[in-house]
């Protein structure tokens, strides 16, 4: 069953990555280049964009080597320059003496930096929001060294209040234009104002960031690589959507089909309605096969992979999780096909009132466990790497009406507690024996804990019920 889906997987990317490339070679015939400043495409009356087809060859990566970009014929813009700085000599050099005394409650990004390379803004983002830490001081990516810096707000707060930092000033280019009668053109004219307080405030945030950049974050070039899943050549420093999500061994045009809900041309192109809605069908039949759990209408899938990657799913397992992340088909474009995401569950037949016969995406985790699916691989990463010990397949005690014969499992067992990953609540027979179990952990008085497919985008939640059920952890 596994090599069915998984030859199906397959098939299905590889027929739907291939429009990129038949749209790129269509529009080079055309002479017409794919870019963000012409028309938004449009394909059967939809218009839709592509970061990834669309976009200039940008280097998102910050340099401090003197490159411009890496390699040279790609665009940059650093968004970090020690020297750039509308802060007096005098004001560098109070935060300069600020940030000596720095004390660091753990390493300053060394995590980011190795791992991120000159992506580490994006990586650091991301970590950040796992972390419950967002910016919320002055909103600018100063704010970052709250995690690493002891009292870092205090301290930009008490230099926020000395007299020296009561006035910063910047130039900038006035939004009138002013015409010239004696050059003959239009010219802007810059204008010098004073920054409001909580200018004032990032200024100093930012500059610290700079001066942490300056002493810690050593250029690191990226080389050129070969996408896993495509077997085409791109550079890791022009895709931002990797960091902190997956390695950087997928290209752009991959991970945009695994990540984003506005990429439905591939789905559009050269294809039929009637195609079109057998392509959803076959979509989301594979993925609930392949992952264990019947979608929901809102269900995310940089969150859902986000979350596989960091309980440890990689290798050809990560692999299959992006290419079936690309079959889930867009919400709006179901509706406009379908009438509901309900109707489209209904006709793939997810909502019969029998036992479906197929298992998903047999794996192993790291631990040596067999998990029935992807949702049950990423629950059973996921108490492995928290370091919680944890039995498959425990059985549910005899019960003269509900569990006669002994035979019903559970998915896992932490001390005492039964933890059902159940994705198919929208079966009706399978919401029953759910339900089941669930009457039945309650008369033998035991813990138990359901976790549905929108549950996998944040298992932290699962620890926190399973911290509040037992004393062990």
């Amino acid at each position: 069953m596994d090599i069915d889906v998984k030859n199906k997987i397959l098939a299905q990317f590889s027929l739907f990555r291939s429009r990129y490339d038949e749209l790129e070679k269509y529009y080079e015939k055309k002479k017409r280049p794919l870019s963000f400043s012409g028309k938004l495409l449009t394909i059967k009356g939809e218009s839709f964009f592509s970061h990834a087809l669309m976009g200039q060859k940008f280097d998102f990566a910050y340099h401090n080597c003197g490159l411009a970009a890496y390699p040279e014929y790609l665009e940059n813009n650093p968004l970090y320059n020690e020297t750039d700085s509308c802060l007096s000599p005098i004001q560098q050099q109070i935060l300069k003496e600020a940030f000596d005394k720095f004390i660091y409650k753990e390493d300053p990004f060394s995590y980011e930096f190795k791992n991120y390379r000159g992506l580490w803004m994006w990586g650091l983002s991301a970590e950040t929001q796992e972390r419950k830490v967002h910016k919320e001081y002055t909103g600018q990516y100063g704010d970052y060294l709250s995690l690493c810096v002891e009292d870092y707000f205090e301290i930009i707060e008490e230099l926020f209040t000395r007299k020296e930092f009561k006035k910063i000033v910047i130039e900038e280019y006035d939004h009138q234009i002013v015409f010239s009668l004696l050059q003959g053109n239009f010219q802007q004219q810059k204008v010098s104002r004073n920054l409001d307080p909580l200018e004032r405030r990032g200024e100093i945030s930012n500059f610290f960031l700079k001066l942490l950049l300056a002493k810690h974050f050593v250029c690191d070039h990226f080389q050129e690589k070969i996408c896993r899943l495509c077997g085409t050549n791109f550079w890791p420093q022009m895709v931002s959507e990797w960091p902190s999500r997956v390695p950087p061994d997928y290209c752009a045009i991959c991970l945009e089909m695994a990540f984003s809900s506005s990429t439905d041309f591939f789905r559009l192109m050269s294809f039929s309605d009637q195609e079109r809605r057998q392509n959803f069908v076959s979509g989301i039949k594979i993925f609930t096969d392949f992952f264990g759990f019947i979608p929901a209408v809102g269900t995310t899938k940089r969150r859902l992979i986000t979350q596989l990657r960091r309980t440890g799913v990689s290798g050809e397992d990560l692999d299959l999780t992006l290419m079936t992340s690309a079959l889930l088909p867009w919400h709006e474009t179901a509706k406009k096909l379908f009438g509901s995401w309900a109707h489209l569950l209904e006709e793939a037949q997810l909502l019969e009132n029998q036992q479906r016969g197929r298992g998903g995406h047999r794996s192993f985790g790291s631990d040596g466990h067999l998990c029935l699916s992807m949702g049950e691989r990423a629950i059973c990463e996921f108490l492995t790497r928290k370091s919680i010990s944890h039995i498959k397949e425990p059985m549910y005690p005899k019960d003269e009406k509900l569990n006669p014969h002994g035979g019903l499992r559970g998915d896992f067992l932490v001390g005492s507690i039964i933890i059902e990953f159940a994705g198919m609540m929208d079966n009706k027979e399978y919401a029953e024996r759910m339900n089941q179990k669930k009457k039945l952990a309650k008369i033998k008085k035991i813990p138990w804990i359901k976790i549905e497919g929108s549950g996998l985008e944040d298992l932290n939640l699962m620890l926190e019920k399973i911290q509040s059920l037992s004393t062990t952890f």
